[in-house]
């Protein structure tokens, strides 16, 4: 089949599911399908968890699972592994009109657990931590220690009732709520509570294309465009997959060449809304570092 694009291939590994083969066995008493399509069938769902906000995931069920999704199926003996095209993936999903996460959102997280007495409860805490860790990567979410802050303190208040304050830097805005929990062993509770605040904050980046647009579809492409400098020594090659790389983004709505050189490269951004602020992350993913001129626009080197 088709290679991945480029964009995927840097940065998306949410596009890549793996099938079991156990996971295979125990699915195919009820399907007569092949193994590729019943691969694909047992990993569009989990592709839907990892880049549709939560609120929305039913809507993706919708879609029919094809071929057409697909970049290629790699089977193998213990797994098979469905690496999706993420071009056809995000414009399905414009299509049937429901929000995207474009890209996997990183957060440094750090988890505090107080007693009633103020005293941290390590213990607690680095299970937490480890249950974070095991649920992103099915969730779509990068945790790295070079990215912005997601703080989730639990706070004890009796031997009933803890309170839990967000706070940090991310898109997630900070915020508190008390829950009762009465269960001999809280873990259970507190991790599913962990999950649903690590899903909001993953979903406060979801992108809906199709609320972008506005009624005069002029005024609304001048008010999205930006100047983009490429300052570096690049081959024709880097240039031209570089600008595929922004075409395919369904942030972007077209990219406009306006002097092209060796070592330096002046574009025209049209964007589909207004929202730029996720243009650094995506050039530092592909090693680039992006800054504000003073006259406006964005220098990359």
């Amino acid at each position: 089949m088709l290679a991945t694009p480029l964009w995927a291939q840097i940065d998306d590994a949410r596009l890549h599911i793996t099938i079991s083969h156990e996971d295979m066995q125990a699915a195919r008493p009820d399907t007569r399908l092949t193994d590729t399509r019943l691969a694909l069938r047992l990993a569009l769902p989990q592709l839907w968890d990892r880049i549709v906000p939560r609120e929305m995931r039913p809507q993706a069920d919708s879609i029919t699972s094809n071929y057409g999704l697909v970049a290629r199926i790699i089977p193998a003996d213990k797994q098979t592994i469905v690496e999706f095209n993420g071009k056809t993936v995000f414009r399905t999903l414009k299509d049937h009109h429901i929000p995207a996460i474009v890209m996997a959102p990183r957060f440094h997280l750090v988890i505090k657990m107080r007693n009633s007495a103020g005293l941290e409860m390590s213990q607690t805490q680095t299970l937490l931590m480890q249950e974070a860790k095991d649920l992103s990567a099915n969730w779509g979410i990068e945790l790295a220690d070079n990215a912005p802050s997601v703080v989730i303190v639990w706070q004890w208040l009796d031997n009933q009732q803890v309170m839990l304050s967000l706070r940090g830097n991310s898109r997630l805005p900070e915020f508190s709520e008390t829950r009762t929990i009465t269960d001999a062993d809280p873990l259970p509770v507190l991790s599913g509570w962990l999950k649903t605040t690590l899903l909001k904050a993953r979903d406060a980046y979801a992108f809906d294309a199709n609320s972008q647009g506005t009624a005069n579809t002029a005024n609304a492409i001048f008010d999205q465009q930006i100047t983009l400098t490429i300052d570096r020594t690049t081959s024709l090659m880097a240039q031209v997959a570089l600008e595929d790389a922004l075409n395919d983004d369904p942030r972007v709505h077209r990219v406009l060449p306006v002097s092209l050189g060796k070592t330096r490269q002046r574009y025209l951004l049209l964007l589909e809304g207004t929202d730029s602020s996720w243009l650094p992350e995506w050039f530092k993913r592909r090693g680039y570092r992006l800054v504000a001129l003073p006259e406006g626009g964005w220098l990359a080197q």
